[in-house]
Order: structure tokens, then sequence, then C-alpha cells
């Protein structure tokens, strides 16, 4: 089974740090404080979950983001700009519900 990210990973490279060659991003685990490099296939996931226990398809969710998440980069960019399109409100709007 899959590890399902219950944040989308194209989400948490949002916050990709400099400091770290914008290729890992800064993890901090609540148990004792530490703070650790880590990439977006390391965090906020479950081994072998659904995505949603209502849902019929386990997959449902990550079927319905397949055409959402190759532009939310570009939608992000858009939105610092202050001057949002409607396709980036559509993309953004796909991960509200998330």
């Amino acid at each position: 089974m899959p590890l399902d990210h219950y944040v989308s990973q194209v989400h948490l490279r949002q916050f990709y740090s400099p400091a770290l060659d914008g290729k890992q991003m800064h993890g901090f685990r609540k148990r004792d404080g530490h703070v650790f490099p880590c990439s977006s296939k390391d965090v906020c996931r479950v081994q072998d979950g659904s995505t949603n226990e209502y849902l019929l398809n386990d997959r449902a969710i990550e079927e319905f983001l397949k055409p959402v998440e190759p532009n939310y980069n570009t939608a992000i960019a858009k939105l610092r700009t202050g001057r949002p399109s409607r396709d980036t409100v559509h993309v953004i709007a796909g991960f509200a519900p998330m």
C-alpha cells in the first residue's frame, strides 16, 4: 500500500528552505522539539491508510488532484503577485476541501 500524505507533497515543497539548497525543509517533531532536515516525502503521511474512510474508492482524492497538483506552483506564484486568474482560483479551490 502507498504512503498517504494528509498534506499534499506539492504544497509541502513550498516550504523548502534556501538554506538547505532548496531541496529540503526544516521539520519539527512536537514530541521532543527536535528540528531536522527532511523532504516532502518524509512528513505528513501515514502508511497503508486510506485518505478518507468515507469514500468507496480509497484513491478518489488522489484521482481528483491529478489535474490540479501540476498547476499548483504556478497558482501560488500568481497569488503572490496579487493578481490571481480564474485558473488560479480553480487550482487553489481544488485543495480547499482537502
